[in-house]
Order: C-alpha cells, then sequence, then structure tokens
C-alpha cells in the first residue's frame, strides 16, 4: 500500500503566485524580483526559521527559470556526491542527487538546492567554491542558522543573502485555508474551525506553515467527513494543550508576566510562567533573548556575571534545543531573579543616546584621536594611574551614568 505524503508537501507552491509570505523578497522592486526579469539569479543563500518558505521558494524559483531541480541535503550528502552533482550540474558526470523529474522535463539547466547547509563544516562547504566561480547553474541554498556565523565566507561573499521571516498570522490563514480547501475536495471532509479555535492553531504554528500542516493533517484523522473542531480536540494535539494565545494578548502578557517576576525576585512565578511559553511551544531563543535583556536592563552592575550566565544559556538552548533546553533556561532565569537589581547601565546609555538625539555632538579632544600625530598629550593610564583620572574625556561636562548602592 503506498504512503501518501505529508499535507505540507501536497500543498507546497511551485508556481510563484501560490507563493505565500516573504514580502520583502518577492515585490517587484526586490533584489531576486529584478534578476528574475532577466532570466537569471545570482547563487542565493536563505536562511531563516523552518517552515517559512525557503524550500518552496527553491521549487518556485526552479519552476519559473524552466530548471530542473535538484535537492541535496546537509545531513546526508557526502562531499563525493556533492562534487558529482556539481559537475553534472556544470557540464561534467553524473552524480547523485534527488531530481524532481515530475516536475520538470530532463536537458534543461540545473538547480541545485542545498538544505541545511549548516550541517557541512566550513571546510567540506569549500567543495561548492571552483563551481560556484564558473557558474553555468541555479545555485541555492538554505540554513536555519546565522550564514555569517556557519558558512565559509567564500560562499557568502559569492551569494546574494535573503532573510526569511516567520510567517504572519494573515499568512498562515492563507495557507489554513488551502489545505481545508484541499481536504475538502480529495477527501470529501468538511472541517470547520471557529474562530477562537482557528486563531490557537495559528499561533500555535509560531511562524511555522509545516507546523500548522501537520496540525491540520492530525486533525483530518478524526474520521467524521464533517468536522468541528473543539477546543477538546484541539487539547489532544501536541502543544496545543495548553492556552496561550486566542486573540494576541496572551503571547505578551505571559512574557510580561515572566519579565517582571525575574525583575522582582519571584522565583515561583518566573518558574510558571516560564513553563507556561514553554508548555505552548514559546520558541525557546526568544525565551532566552528576554533573560539576556532582563540580565542586562535589571541587574546590571549589581551583578554582572547574570549577563554571562544568561548568554550562556541562550548558546546551550540553541545548540541542544528542546525540551532538554528547559534546564538552563529555568537556571538563567533563576539566577536573574536571585540576583540584585540595578538598572544604571540602562538609565545611562538612554540619557547618553537622548542627549545625542536633541543635537548633542561634541568634538573628540585631540589627546583621544587616533591619529598618534595628532593625539599628543595623552596619558597611559597604565603608566600614570593617578593623572589619568584627572584627564578629560569629554570636551564640556556631561554627567550620564549614575551609579546604583552595590554596582560593580
Amino acid at each position: 500500500m503506498a504512503v501518501s505524503p505529508p499535507l505540507a508537501r501536497i500543498l507546497r507552491p511551485d508556481r510563484w503566485e501560490d507563493f505565500v509570505g516573504q514580502k520583502h523578497l518577492v515585490a517587484e522592486d526586490a533584489p531576486l524580483v529584478r534578476a528574475l526579469s532577466r532570466q537569471t539569479i545570482p547563487p542565493l543563500i536563505f536562511h531563516g526559521p523552518p517552515g517559512c518558505g525557503k524550500t518552496a521558494l527553491a521549487h518556485v524559483l526552479a519552476r519559473k527559470l524552466e530548471a530542473d531541480l535538484r535537492i541535496v541535503s546537509g545531513t546526508s550528502a557526502s562531499v563525493a556526491d556533492l562534487r558529482a552533482l556539481l559537475q553534472e550540474a556544470s557540464g561534467g558526470s553524473a552524480g547523485g542527487a534527488r531530481s524532481e523529474q515530475s516536475l520538470f522535463s530532463p536537458g534543461r539547466r540545473i538547480f541545485v538546492f542545498m538544505d541545511e547547509i549548516h550541517r557541512l563544516s566550513k571546510t567540506q562547504q569549500e567543495v561548492f567554491l571552483p563551481f560556484l566561480e564558473e557558474g553555468g547553474f541555479y545555485f541555492a541554498a538554505a540554513t536555519t542558522e546565522n550564514p555569517n556565523f556557519v558558512l565559509a565566507k567564500g560562499i557568502v561573499s559569492r551569494a546574494l543573502l535573503l532573510r526569511f521571516d516567520p510567517l504572519t498570522a494573515p499568512d498562515l490563514s492563507v495557507v489554513l485555508e488551502r489545505a481545508l480547501a484541499h481536504l475538502k475536495t480529495t477527501a470529501g471532509l468538511e472541517m470547520t474551525i471557529p474562530a477562537a479555535e482557528r486563531a490557537q492553531l495559528i499561533h500555535a504554528a509560531t511562524g511555522d506553515a509545516r507546523r500548522l500542516l501537520n496540525a491540520v493533517e492530525l486533525l483530518s484523522f478524526e474520521g467524521d467527513k464533517k468536522l468541528r473542531v473543539t477546543p477538546e480536540l484541539l487539547a489532544k494535539l501536541p502543544g496545543l494543550a495548553v492556552r496561550y494565545d486566542r486573540a494576541g494578548d496572551d503571547h505578551y502578557d505571559v512574557i510580561s508576566a515572566f519579565i517582571k517576576s525575574m525583575r522582582g525576585g519571584a522565583c515561583d512565578a518566573v518558574l510558571y510562567w516560564l513553563g507556561r511559553m514553554i508548555a505552548a511551544g514559546e520558541d525557546p531563543r526568544f525565551i532566552a533573548r528576554r533573560i539576556v535583556i532582563c540580565a542586562a536592563e535589571d541587574v546590571g552592575l549589581a551583578n554582572p556575571h547574570a549577563l554571562v550566565v544568561a548568554q550562556a544559556a541562550f548558546d546551550a538552548v540553541e545548540k541542544i534545543g528542546m525540551p532538554e533546553g528547559r534546564i538552563p533556561l529555568a537556571e538563567a532565569a533563576l539566577y536573574v531573579a536571585r540576583s540584585p537589581k540595578s538598572n544604571s547601565a540602562y538609565e545611562g546609555i538612554n540619557r547618553a543616546l537622548g542627549e545625542i538625539e536633541k543635537g548633542l555632538l561634541l568634538e573628540v579632544p585631540p589627546h583621544l584621536r587616533g591619529d598618534p600625530y595628532t593625539a599628543k598629550g595623552y596619558i597611559y593610564p597604565h603608566d600614570h594611574p593617578e593623572e589619568a583620572r584627572q584627564q578629560k574625556y569629554l570636551p564640556a561636562d556631561r554627567r550620564f551614568f549614575e551609579p546604583k548602592i552595590g554596582d560593580k
């Protein structure tokens, strides 16, 4: 018995007009669209979170360029596989990659799509460089990481970087309507989703169309030809049992309660609000960023090590993922909550920026300038610590920093 492909695969668009989201990339004046008007594109790097259209755009581009799409993944491809494919794409011998022959006729220019390219080491990635230099084929690579950190510099310098954002609620609503129409046409299933449940489904997807479609597909297995989605049905779905955002307010209310609990040192409340976000499927990196911000803004110089702990938790979450990431998140949040508090750094930089925005543009004193020939009279603090304290570092007296009791 043949196994049907996932709903997300079935509904993946092939036509430009069916592509959903990323308006900044597909607008008429976008660099990619201008390149397409000349029926060519430079090497591309797609970077952004899962389920926001990176693979879909590769399919759409290949169709628009009338190219033969070949997809390889950094999770499974060897350097030998990649070299063989690139030789074929540039006119050499045949290679081992999946060809979408059902979509594109053979004998056309090849479009190589390298998914999960960050799974390759930078040394392995260098296999692309001589082929990208010569050209003769279309190329795009996708990553969920920051390309400036995980990709070889030679690839980044040769490619147009395109940032993909999480899909918006209106984008996901379009995807949901297409899914419901497909289920009705192909399976005779009439699924009704009331407004509250629709909002919950869309929010729980966290900008990920694949996640939304997987949830719809699970609902479709309930077996009824006429199905009304209820809170009870949604509660059965992984990640949807916790009410977190029906209309947009809960998301901001819960994160606000979490931050204020850390600021106030309320450890039990910190753990509860953190648990609410984790159970609802909140992006752990979003949570980690808020802990980092709270460590800098609210703990600050009273305990500078809190920022180190918060950043370490952010790094740990990115490396180990969930569910284990809940542990460093909890540790960092509790450390921030239990730390003494000072917002002197936060207030100080705001004062300085406020004066600058009002027009305070001071000249750099001559003895502080970078040119060694003009920077005469600078007192080196390591040689003359007492004299250096009396040295002028601003041309006019200004006070931005007001230390708090306990500041380090």
